[in-house]
């Protein structure tokens, strides 16, 4: 084998290893949600609202978690890891948000709870790998992520990451940490105070 070719397999194991390390972090396994995982990470995530450079940023901030967690040297294999921020890792960094935000309050979830919450929002729960080819999973997972990134959803968000029964902004032109923020205030509404 040529050191080209061990270069390329010891590449390709890397992120095929850092990939099974997202899915860890998100209770997904083979034969389950296996297929939408890949998909979601297949897809970049780009923004065209400022201040969402934010979120990709804590997407692609797992990657040294990933070589700390690992004990590997990421200054080593940052050329490994030279691409833009997937739809996978942006939704596994809001779920982490997510659960840091609300640790304190009643409706504690972990990271993975979080992370199939944003899923189930978003309508990419009813792709499991038994059913992922039956409804066409990967062109809709595309078409739904397009709608996503392009905001091209609904003006009270349905249709994106975070809907709203009650929206004062058009979610289109709002960043999605202040759509998080008002998804927060208005599901989780306890005792007459908004989180």
């Amino acid at each position: 084998m040529s050191y080209h070719s061990r270069a390329t397999l010891t590449k390709s194991v890397l992120l095929d290893h850092y990939f099974r390390w997202l899915c860890e972090i998100v209770e997904i396994k083979e034969n389950q949600s296996f297929l939408l995982a890949k998909t979601l990470h297949s897809n970049f995530f780009f923004w065209i609202v400022p201040n969402d450079d934010n979120r990709a940023f804590e997407g692609v901030s797992l990657r040294e978690q990933f070589c700390d967690d690992e004990d590997i040297k990421y200054s080593s294999v940052e050329q490994v890891f030279d691409f833009e921020c997937t739809m996978f890792e942006l939704f596994i960094g809001l779920a982490i948000r997510l659960e840091s935000i609300m640790i304190d309050q009643s409706e504690n979830k972990s990271v993975a709870g979080w992370f199939w919450m944003l899923m189930e929002n978003a309508e990419f729960d009813i792709f499991t790998d038994s059913n992922y080819y039956d409804y066409d999973g990967h062109i809709e997972i595309d078409r739904k992520l397009d709608t996503i990134t392009n905001r091209t959803f609904k003006r009270n968000g349905d249709g994106g990451i975070f809907p709203l029964k009650f929206n004062k902004k058009d979610q289109r032109k709002v960043e999605i940490w202040y759509q998080m923020s008002a998804y927060l205030m208005e599901k989780y509404y306890i005792n007459g105070e908004n989180l």
